[in-house]
């Protein structure tokens, strides 16, 4: 049996998106499969040369929100209040691999009305592509977990208001975690969440993409100064960067719900 610590915090947020490179939205629960989280990160955009649309390349389609649902094999898109589309998913399409961070992923592409839509917002000839594998359009590893902890310690946000947990585009939000960026120590520890397992990785480096206000892509904020600043450069699986957040695996699949706690395996083993 293996031993583990005391509870080192709860899920205090679950965030998901369908389609990469639009605004996350919050859920309360969330399945974990050794392919990714189900409805989150589905699809992805791209170019004719097989380059991915995300936030750092292009933030026009940050205010969107997009969500899929695999009862009705539909995808909806919208803006605040307002849907966009509500389309059922072909079944067909041609396949094609595509590079997520030097891994490479198999997508099929989706016929359908956004397409146009896409390439007009952003000025870029744009196809819809779904991950052939559940939930795999991820860029590193299917899981990134935040503490509220950690974003506290960013200060706050131009008006005011607490730095919104939305700019980092992380799966889990931790509340009730000691200190801030105490998740950077778990690397290579095993977490239980829920019925699901996770293996916590290293750090996540951080790009240009934070720095957009996931509600009107105002850049005022400057994220990476102040994680700079904060905390200076780091080291990742990736070289040295700006860090923030951590990366986890599946070791073994299953539900994760806000409220849940987290535990830690004792040894790491």
């Amino acid at each position: 049996m293996t031993t583990t610590d005391a509870g080192v915090g709860h899920v205090g947020h679950l965030d998901v998106t369908a389609i990469k490179g639009f605004a996350v939205v919050p859920t309360e629960r969330i399945t974990v499969t050794v392919t990714g989280v189900l409805g989150n990160r589905e699809f992805f955009f791209a170019e004719p040369s097989g380059r991915l649309f995300s936030v750092d390349v292009d933030s026009h389609l940050l205010p969107y929100w997009s969500r899929f649902e695999p009862a009705t094999n539909h995808l909806l898109i919208g803006e605040g209040r307002d849907t966009v589309f509500d389309e059922a998913l072909p079944t067909d399409g041609d396949t094609a691999e595509f590079d997520f961070e030097g891994s490479p992923r198999v997508g099929r592409f989706v016929a359908g009305p956004w397409d146009d839509w896409a390439s007009g917002i952003t000025q870029r000839p744009l196809s819809l592509v779904r991950s052939v594998q559940p939930g795999g359009a991820y860029d590193a590893h299917p899981v990134t977990l935040q503490s509220e902890a950690s974003l506290a310690a960013l200060g706050h946000e131009t008006d005011g208001s607490p730095v919104d947990r939305r700019r980092f585009r992380m799966q889990v939000t931790l509340v009730d975690v000691a200190e801030a960026f105490a998740e950077d120590g778990w690397a290579g520890r095993e977490a239980t969440v829920g019925d699901c397992t996770l293996r916590i990785g290293g750090p996540v480096p951080r790009c240009v993409g934070a720095e957009h206000n996931p509600t009107d892509r105002s850049r005022t904020f400057k994220v990476l100064q102040t994680i700079n600043r904060v905390r200076g450069v780091g080291h990742g699986e990736f070289g040295r960067g700006l860090m923030f957040g951590v990366y986890a695996s599946v070791v073994e699949p299953g539900d994760i719900a806000v409220g849940d706690p987290i535990t830690l395996d004792a040894t790491g083993q």
